[in-house]
């Protein structure tokens, strides 16, 4: 199996069929909902107390400033990755024209603005004005009222007039797949992928597979300590040797050693012999004297 990029889509080959649609739709699932980015989750603005209320000398009101800033496209500059962890940048205006989306890196070395030029809001006048805004890392979309990160810092920190943003930290705009047929009974599975430019369609990729290997990874081990620990109960093993469960990982074999009253390594050991005589099933018998073998390299049968 191997991918390309070819007319800006990404294509995955020699998939076998009907393994296209399962794969593609996992991607699409992860990409739409589980990427992570940043937002503008608050802002604070001086001498405002609601998002109702109106600025003099700013042309737009509060309600349309929160949707100006809703659309502004963050992206972290060597900032360690924090779901916990709210920056505050502070804003301070005078006698500007308007205010866009870029004037914000004047103010924060922690952030680079994508739509710089996208504006925020007019001055119909020369005044001063100073905005906070709170920026956290999250993925999909939280509701204003529902940001418990927003709401824990503003009960600590006793915030006043603080204005609640919903958040939309997902870079990824759009994703679409198709599925074409190739010989040998394999397929092709392409994958088009639109972002926000905080990070490329390549990434955006590696992540969402990387989020499903991790999802695989639980699954996978959640299931060996289950068998793990269903073996130690039966025959009770020391943590230093459970590398050498996977010798005992038989229904048959367990049923028998406990039903002949071996529970620990001491009498496996001990009833050795006794064992290879309470049995005529051959595979039994050959793996009793393969884990007898094993064991007796370590220290336990010494």
């Amino acid at each position: 199996m191997n991918n390309k990029i070819k007319d800006n889509k990404i294509i995955i080959n020699n998939l076998n069929k009907n393994h296209g649609i399962t794969i593609g739709n996992s991607i699409r699932r992860i990409l739409l909902t589980s990427i992570k980015g940043y937002a503008i989750s608050a802002i604070k603005i001086s001498n405002v107390k609601h998002e109702y209320q109106s600025i003099k000398g700013i042309y737009e009101d509060i309600n349309n400033i929160i949707l100006n800033i809703k659309q502004i496209i963050l992206k972290g500059k060597n900032i360690k990755k924090n779901k916990k962890k709210i920056h505050v940048v502070k804003i301070k205006f005078t006698n500007e024209n308007f205010f866009l989306a870029g004037d914000i890196e004047k103010f924060t070395k922690k952030f680079k603005v994508i739509n710089k030029k996208f504006i925020i809001l007019n001055f119909s006048k020369k005044i001063k004005i100073n905005i906070k805004l709170f920026i956290t890392y999250n993925y999909g979309y939280i509701p204003s009222n529902k940001n418990i990160l927003i709401n824990k810092y503003e009960n600590k920190n006793k915030i006043h007039n603080l204005i609640k943003i919903d958040s939309i930290y997902t870079p990824i705009k759009n994703v679409s797949y198709f599925i074409k047929d190739v010989d040998n009974n394999k397929e092709k599975l392409f994958i088009k992928i639109i972002t926000n430019n905080t990070l490329s369609k390549e990434k955006a990729l590696y992540k969402s597979i990387c989020i499903l290997l991790n999802y695989y990874k639980t699954i996978i081990s959640n299931y060996k300590i289950k068998k793990k620990n269903k073996i130690s109960k039966i025959f009770k093993i020391n943590f230093k040797y459970f590398k050498f469960l996977k010798y005992f990982n038989n229904e048959n074999l367990l049923s028998f050693i406990k039903k002949n009253g071996v529970n620990n390594i001491k009498k496996f050991k001990n009833k050795y012999k006794f064992l290879l005589t309470k049995t005529k099933n051959k595979f039994l018998l050959k793996l009793i004297k393969k884990i007898y073998l094993k064991y007796k390299k370590y220290e336990t049968f010494k």
